[in-house]
Order: structure tokens, then C-alpha cells, then sequence
């Protein structure tokens, strides 16, 4: 059976840009169903094959690093300038530090949460969600 060190995945978002400091990472794949259960499908919900809205996010967190504003790739800084700027999607990458498998596509960061618990490190969450379809990197 393969395995796959999970370390070695990160996101990227434009060209080179790695979010900085992830502790994990995940891509969610969604595909809304259309129900058509009625009276006669007994106790069992029945939906149209090959049919409904797929969607795609990527939630991710990390440690939040005040001192290394500026480093090459995004800070958890960055993603909130981001969000307040309003700005437009940008390509982003699920894959390897290689680039060499994963998947890409445009997304929009949807969300990002900075936490500051009593005895432990500043942490930081977001989401990326997709616009449009999510391809295979090959």
C-alpha cells in the first residue's frame, strides 16, 4: 500500500505562493443531489444519478507568526488583507511541495479565523472556496 507523508502537502495560491505555517490542510469535494424521494420510495431516499451542483473548498490552519511578516509566501496576515480588499479569485493548488500531483483551480478565501488561547500558541484557520471546477494537476 502507498503512503503518502501528509507534510508534504500545502496550498498554494497564484503561481508560488505557499500559505505559511499550516498545520493541516484539506480539500472537500461536494456535489449537491437532487432528491426526488416520494410517498413510494418506501423508507429510502432516491436521487437523480449523474445530476446536481459539485463545489469544492480547501479549510486549512495553522500557527500564527507575527515575526515573519514579509517571509516569501502568505501569512495569515496576508490572508486577511486579502479578505478586506475584496480580492479577486486567484488559482490555487492543493499538492505536493513538488507541484508535481494535486489539483488546482480559482477559489476565493471565504473565511479566516485568528484564535489566541489562555497557555498556547496564536492559531489561524480559513477557507478557500471554489469558483468554478477543480481539475486534476498530472
Amino acid at each position: 500500500m502507498a503512503k503518502i507523508n501528509g507534510s508534504l502537502y500545502a496550498v498554494f495560491v497564484g503561481a508560488s505562493d505557499k500559505i505559511l505555517y499550516l498545520k493541516n490542510c484539506s480539500l472537500n469535494l461536494d456535489k449537491k443531489l437532487i432528491v426526488t424521494t416520494n410517498k413510494d420510495s418506501g423508507d429510502w431516499e432516491e436521487h437523480i444519478s449523474g445530476a446536481g451542483v459539485k463545489s469544492w473548498s480547501i479549510p486549512f490552519d495553522g500557527e500564527y507568526d507575527l515575526t515573519q511578516i514579509g517571509a516569501a509566501g502568505l501569512t495569515a496576515d496576508a490572508i486577511l488583507d486579502n479578505i478586506i480588499g475584496d480580492t479577486a479569485d486567484a488559482n490555487v493548488s492543493f499538492t505536493s511541495d513538488a507541484l508535481t500531483s494535486g489539483y488546482e483551480g480559482a477559489a476565493t478565501f471565504q473565511n479566516c479565523n485568528i484564535s489566541a488561547g489562555m497557555g498556547d500558541s496564536v492559531k489561524f484557520s480559513g477557507t478557500l472556496t471554489g469558483n468554478g471546477p477543480l481539475a486534476k494537476i498530472v
